[in-house]
């Protein structure tokens, strides 16, 4: 887990998109660190025989741990929602505050006033933006941190590596899908091939996860993961936490599914020859440029996910009615079309809240701009 984080916060060095002290950037630096921290300390508790957890602490002081990684949880998933953008503007006021550890931006904005002093005072010279051609892909991987952090905690330390090859191959997945539609110059449209193996990867996590379409095999201690004690005051959290651990793939799927879009993009900034487009340098930007488009392929990558998932649920209803006589129908059928109903509903608003972060980062980029040529 730690060098899944660190990989992230290098990428987003490097790319430019960790300069400034804006509370995204804060939260991407330091917030996922300490996650880290809280959810290792708390399963080096659990790992204590359950007389020794007794002795040394109160069982309020065992949730300690877990509810501060869940509370750095919400404030980074806000943070994202509210401020996604992780963009730093180089203005002349602003110059004196850029960290200590950003000393070429120093020096480069150095050079570019004493440029800017020999043309003539009364020119302004172009604006420096630092991380505005991955402006997209840099909020979906803070994403991606905060949500495999996410599962991790849910799902514990034996299938903390799965979390992190679930995240992994989604972006890799989106990588061949874009890296197969170079030739076709269909950057914007997502073929059916690309939808399917999305959903296909998305059921073998759900198992490979450690989880199966039967009720015997739920973890229920995920609904003490944040109580004190073996008592529930209230079976709201307990029963969300469950969900959310027993459909942790389609949960990271669905928000995730905006990558098949912005991976191609995100691939034309960083080697040109890879996806080639009317205009490499301008990366990202593009999605913004033609956001109606943009707005046109996600609705209809919607669709055809929706549709995916739908189908499933069809065929397992069509498989119960055919098999209703059957002796084994409420052991295997019944089971395996509530857990795909259930599928369903967590997927769709997972893909929604997906696409509003898209579109939230759209509207903040037009506000960026909007005030930069001012």
């Amino acid at each position: 887990i730690a060098v899944f984080i660190t990989a992230a916060r290098l990428y987003l060095r490097s790319s430019g998109n960790l300069v400034g002290f804006s509370p995204t950037v804060f939260v991407s630096r330091y917030a996922p660190t300490a996650i880290v921290i809280a959810t290792s300390g708390f399963w080096i508790l659990q790992s204590l025989p359950r007389k020794t957890q007794y002795k040394l602490f109160e069982p309020w002081q065992l949730q300690i741990l877990p509810r501060t990684a869940m509370c750095l949880l919400l404030v980074g998933f806000l943070t994202l929602f509210i401020r996604p953008l992780s963009v730093y503007h180089v203005s002349r006021r602003s110059d004196s505050m850029i960290p200590y550890d950003n000393i070429i931006p120093a020096l480069f904005n150095q050079l570019k006033e004493v440029m800017l002093k020999r043309t003539g005072s009364d020119v302004k010279g172009y604006p420096v933006v630092f991380g505005l051609a991955t402006a997209y892909s840099a909020t979906f991987v803070n994403m991606s941190v905060f949500l495999t952090l996410l599962v991790v905690l849910l799902l514990g330390s034996e299938q903390a590596l799965a979390a992190v090859l679930l995240t992994l191959s989604l972006w890799v997945l989106a990588a061949v899908s874009s890296i197969s539609r170079r030739n076709k110059g269909e950057l914007d449209e997502v073929p059916w091939w690309n939808v399917v193996a999305w959903g296909l990867s998305c059921l073998h996590f759900f198992y490979a996860t450690g989880h199966q379409a039967s009720f015997s095999t739920i973890d229920w201690k995920t609904a003490f993961l944040l109580s004190s004690g073996s008592s529930l005051t209230s079976y709201v959290i307990p029963a969300t936490l469950v969900v959310a651990n027993v459909f942790s793939s389609h949960l990271l799927h669905a928000m995730l599914l905006p990558l098949l879009l912005v991976v191609p993009h995100t691939l034309a900034s960083l080697s040109p020859r890879l996806t080639p487009t009317r205009d490499a340098r301008r990366a990202e930007l593009e999605l913004f440029e033609r956001d109606r488009q943009l707005y046109c392929a996600a609705f209809k990558l919607a669709l055809q996910y929706l549709l995916f998932f739908g189908q499933r649920v069809f065929g397992c209803m069509l498989s119960a009615s055919i098999h209703a006589r059957h002796l084994m129908v409420w052991s295997i059928f019944a089971p395996k079309l509530i857990f795909e109903g259930i599928a369903f509903i967590v997927t769709l608003p997972s893909m929604m809240i997906g696409l509003f972060l898209l579109q939230r980062i759209t509207s903040r980029l037009d506000c960026l701009l909007r005030d930069i040529q001012r």
